[in-house]
This record gives structure tokens, sequence and C-alpha cells, in this order.
């Protein structure tokens, strides 16, 4: 398939540079179309779990040990508990079929400056709903300068935590 083929040009580069792809993220939706992930959306949970498929196949290709998901924007017109049972489901779902592959699974907060309406935020957000999913193979993916612009403090949390 075309996809697979981008695929396997992509490893081959990260090859012949020497390179080690560190980590890559879960299918986020329609980029161009203002979409920033779909883990959180009720009713995209099965196109989620499709490009959790995908995601791995892409991983084993690139030999990519760790995959993020992006959770998306808060929809304003579904209730706000099942905004979050959808996403605590499909991050059990995720980390239990990354497990399965030995991948590592990690979940991040994005800053609301640049991507305004934005589910999770905040260092605390991310470790609240880690503790919910309450799996094994799911990690903070600690990103500096999204955490900078919305929390500052930076080696206080990174202590903390």
């Amino acid at each position: 398939s075309p996809t697979e083929s981008r695929w396997l040009r992509s490893a081959e580069k990260v090859e012949q540079y020497g390179l080690e792809m560190v980590l890559h993220n879960l299918p986020v939706g329609d980029w161009a179309g203002g979409e920033r992930g779909i883990a959180c959306l009720p009713d995209r949970a099965g196109e989620f779990q499709e490009g959790v498929g995908s995601a791995i196949k892409y991983a084993k290709v690139l030999r990519c040990p760790r995959l993020n998901c992006i959770a998306g924007l808060t929809p304003e017109e579904v209730p706000a508990e099942k905004v979050r049972q959808t996403l605590v489901d499909n991050l059990r779902f995720a980390a239990t079929a990354l497990e399965k592959e030995g991948i590592t699974f990690l979940v991040e907060a994005l800053n609301n400056r640049d991507i305004p309406g934005f589910y999770l935020t905040h260092t605390q957000d991310v470790l609240r709903l880690i503790e919910e999913v309450n799996h094994p193979n799911l990690w903070l993916q600690y990103d500096i300068y999204h955490m900078q612009i919305m929390e500052g403090n930076l080696a206080r949390t990174i202590l903390d935590n």
C-alpha cells in the first residue's frame, strides 16, 4: 500500500543516517482541519482503536519503542463524564495493545495558548488520568515547552513528580 511504502522509506532514512526513532504519536485525526487528537471524542472510539493498530505497525517498521497519545480538543457538546470515560477507555485499550507488542505508551499535556481547548493542559491532569486508567504501560510524556507555558517552575514539577 502507499502508506506502507512511505513507512518503509522512512525506516530506510532512519537507518541510512544512523538515527533512532524514539517516539511517535498515535494518529491525531485531521490536523489540517483543526483536530488535535481523537482519544477523548466519544464518536471516534472505533477510529482511535484502528489508529492504534496502524501505529503499532508503523512503530514496528521503524523499530520505535514508544508511542504517544495526543488526547484531543474538549468536545463542548458532550457531557464531561462521557468525554473522560471515553479517554480512559481508549487509553486503557491502547496501553494493553501496546504492552502486548512491547511498546511503551505515553500521554501528554499541551498548552492551551498554542492549542486552545485542548483536553489535558497540566501535569497533574495527566497524572490523575494515568492513575484513573490504572495500567502499568501508561506513562507521562512530559513536554517542557508546553509545561513551561502552563506551569512554569519546571525543576520543582520534575522533582515533585
